[in-house]
């Protein structure tokens, strides 16, 4: 999904385009590093191409910025798929795919953002989810990260400082629900992520055009 934006006041936009990868992509990272079987047969044609796209895109000459997103409510429920794998099994094969393939960050990745989402839901060391601020809130969601998710973030942490990548913990909430079905929306978290992105990516007229992967 490409998309233009430009920061108040300013005349020249910057070139953005979005790459979500679906679950099931996850699943075929599992598959590769586990090498059995759980996609269906109807879900495979499309993921298999998916995939080669995502390796287009990884080797293209385009600047990146990769995001990972950790759903902090399924992870401390315990959610668990058909399959009785998590989210952590999931990302530790896409780690160790990244790990055994050394030139995805060298070249042309400028940033690794890993994504705390429904982060109104963190808990302080008491059990509260109230009165915590941003900082509060990240720093929390960073321990979740290190008790959680320890393989993954090792990992992708060392690529990062080996090739000289900038790594950063976001937190993500649409703000606070009531009742399961009313919310009191926060900006903070969408904004915050934004203006990141318009520091890093630069207006058009510079030599780098960015991909989101």
């Amino acid at each position: 999904m490409p998309l233009l934006l430009k920061k108040r006041n300013e005349e020249k936009y910057r070139q953005i385009s979005f790459f979500e990868l679906s679950g099931e992509v996850f699943k075929y990272f599992y598959e590769l590093e586990n090498n059995c079987n759980i996609l269906d047969d109807v879900d495979r044609s499309n993921v298999e191409s998916a995939f080669k796209t995502l390796n287009l895109l990884i080797s293209s000459k385009n600047q990146k910025i990769h995001f990972f997103f950790i759903d902090y409510q399924q992870e401390t429920k315990g959610i668990r798929d058909k399959h009785n794998l998590t989210q952590e099994n999931y990302l530790n094969a896409a780690a160790t795919y990244f790990r055994d393939r050394e030139d995805i960050f060298k070249k042309k990745t400028d940033a690794v953002y890993v994504v705390v989402t429904k982060s109104d839901q963190i808990k302080s060391d008491n059990g509260s989810t109230s009165h915590l601020n941003g900082e509060i809130r990240t720093q929390l969601a960073g321990r979740f990260l290190s008790e959680n998710f320890g393989n993954f973030m090792d990992v992708i942490k060392h690529r990062c400082k080996k090739d000289s990548v900038d790594f950063n913990v976001k937190i993500f909430s649409i703000g606070d629900v009531y009742f399961k079905s009313i919310c009191k929306i926060n900006y903070y978290y969408a904004t915050n992520i934004v203006e990141d992105l318009l520091k890093k990516v630069k207006p058009a007229g510079w030599k780098q055009n960015f991909k989101m992967v």
